[in-house]
């Protein structure tokens, strides 16, 4: 989209590759982006870095540079140093023959 830059980062801030696997969080400028979150000053400190909106929509991003959009940030599971999409998850799931589900992530303790 012409005035917009976009970037896709993983959790060191660098860039991810393009490779439509690699997964990192979605961010983006342009002008007309909102600048800070109404009376939310908390929001938007962690929104917004050096200029970027932080989205927290986690993507893939393939070498033709079509997105996809995997999960959002704070619903991501991470599991033996792999991010798993919780979504991803509860679609595996949903094709078992059970009534009903729910998938919540708990910090493993021991």
């Amino acid at each position: 989209i012409p005035g917009v830059d976009w970037r896709v980062i993983n959790t060191e801030g660098q860039e991810v590759k393009r490779d439509g696997t690699e997964l990192g969080q979605f961010l983006v400028r342009a002008p007309w982006i909102i600048e800070e979150y109404y009376k939310e000053p908390e929001k938007t400190v962690e929104s917004f870095k050096d200029g970027w909106l932080h989205t927290r929509d986690m993507v893939t991003v393939d070498e033709e540079e079509y997105i996809k959009v995997a999960d959002r940030l704070g619903d991501l599971v991470k599991s033996g140093g792999e991010w798993i999409s919780s979504i991803d998850l509860e679609d595996k799931i949903k094709g078992h023959p059970v009534s009903s589900l729910d998938v919540q992530a708990f910090q493993h303790v021991c």
